[in-house]
């Protein structure tokens, strides 16, 4: 090493200061090193620019130092570009749309009423019709998402949602029918999943013997929490709590075998300091996975930053009693396993380039939030619908915080993922936007991740 050459941290290295420490964090390459507070004066002098024959002068240890911080890419070279990484992960990262998900909408009629419904919250009061999909847009829809697929490393889910998809039960019985007898070979070739999105409600014994006949679809139910909180929230419209329905509906589904059920739960005013509730409930009914949503902007509800940092708090406190037992929480979990893989998280959502949401009545949009927005659902299903041509598509596959200048200088840009597109369009008019109220989760998650790898030393 020339030992006069001008060096300096990477543009992309943050430090972070905790408690006498600092960790130094690449967040393009994902690199985490820790250095004892005696180090402060040395990362200042690297931070303006110095040498290593100046920093033998301030620490004996220099060497070692600098040569460990460059292989992490943490300290370059005073001339280097630091641009060049940034393009290096965007031609790594920025895909070609491709179609992986499909969320098919089989009604918009939902039994329960509650309080922070999205769909309810984006939908104009006078398009809340009760819409039912019929068989021959399902059918289409199916053909459509065969035809667009393409050989990729990513997971494939055809996705069944609603309003309440059971509510539609024997048409949801046909489409996986057709599934099976017209692409089988498709569906174990490119490995798609199934996957039913219910509330848990209409989960009665016929749904449970046909879902043990059926174990390649994946079954999340929405839960709150034990029946005190859910019922706060997830009700009826006469007012009852749905608790004891969808209760029954898990022991309906043990009976028969599939004890495999995710857990989805909405992080409200009235389950937010009562998360703990569903490991209550995982010892009793064993959930394969508990995933949390936060809040989402809707057209007629602006989330508040106050709720979000409060969330996130009680999400990771969560999170460190639930691991404990083997129960990973995906939203924190992501982030998670691309620190431990070094693979950059830049997509949180897959509307991003990935995804379509098909309407009751067939008409095509980027995002199942956003299905009464009419910027961004276009045209009818059709089976000659090219995925990767369509310009909106396109639009959104190019959505990340790589590609985000306001994001470049954040701490967190390789592991955010650019947070919900829909809300950052309802806020600011546009989709290139920053989603205001995900960054702080992002950033409250990665300082405690940071941390957390230092804990476990």
């Amino acid at each position: 090493m020339n030992v006069t050459e001008p060096i300096r941290l990477s543009k992309w290295t943050h430090l972070i200061q905790r408690n006498g420490m600092f960790a130094t964090f690449h967040s393009l390459c994902l690199s985490l090193l820790f250095f004892e507070e005696r180090y402060k004066s040395f990362f200042e002098e690297l931070r303006l620019g110095t040498t290593l024959e100046h920093l033998r002068k301030i620490d004996s240890d220099a060497d070692d130092i600098v040569n460990e911080l460059r292989e992490q890419q943490l300290v370059v070279p005073v001339g280097y570009d630091d641009n060049t990484v940034l393009c290096n992960k965007q031609k790594e990262y920025i895909y070609q749309p491709s179609l992986e998900t499909i969320f098919i909408l089989l009604t918009d009629v939902c039994n329960l009423i509650c309080g922070y419904c999205f769909i309810k919250g984006n939908t104009p009061k006078q398009n809340q019709s009760g819409k039912v999909m019929s068989l021959y847009t399902a059918k289409e829809t199916i053909d459509m998402y065969f035809a667009n697929l393409r050989p990729t490393k990513f997971h494939k889910t055809i996705i069944f949602y609603g309003g309440e998809p059971l509510l539609m039960f024997p048409l949801l019985k046909q489409i996986i029918g057709y599934i099976d007898d017209s692409y089988s070979d498709e569906l174990a070739k490119h490995k798609i999943g199934l996957l039913l999105i219910s509330n848990g409600t209409k989960i009665t014994n016929e749904v449970a013997d046909y879902l043990a006949k059926h174990p390649e679809i994946t079954i999340c139910i929405s839960l709150d929490g034990c029946e005190e909180t859910n019922d706060q929230k997830r009700i009826y419209a006469d007012g009852k709590g749905s608790y004891q329905d969808i209760t029954a509906g898990l022991k309906y589904l043990h009976s028969v075998g599939r004890k495999d059920i995710n857990i989805s739960a909405t992080i409200d005013e009235h389950n937010v300091d009562r998360l703990d509730d569903l490991l209550i409930l995982h010892g009793k009914y064993q959930f394969q996975t508990v995933n949390f949503n936060l809040l989402l902007d809707t057209v007629e509800r602006t989330v508040d930053s106050s709720y979000t940092e409060h969330a996130t708090k009680r999400m990771i406190e969560y999170f460190e009693k639930a691991r404990e037992i083997g129960l990973y929480e995906d939203r924190i979990m992501r982030k998670v396993r691309a620190i431990s893989r070094g693979v950059l998280h830049p997509f949180d959502c897959r509307a991003t380039g990935a995804q379509l949401a098909i309407s009751p009545d067939g008409s095509l949009g980027i995002c199942h939030e956003g299905v009464g927005c009419k910027n961004f659902f276009f045209g009818k299903v059709s089976r000659n619908f090219v995925f990767a041509d369509d310009p909106l598509v396109q639009e959104w596959g190019r959505r990340s915080p790589l590609t985000m200048q306001q994001c470049f200088n954040c701490p967190s840009l390789g592991l955010c993922g650019g947070g919900c597109a829909y809300s950052a369009f309802l806020r600011h008019g546009t989709i290139w936007a920053i989603d205001d109220k995900f960054c702080k989760h992002s950033l409250a998650v990665l300082e405690w991740l940071i941390w957390d790898v230092y804990s476990r030393m």
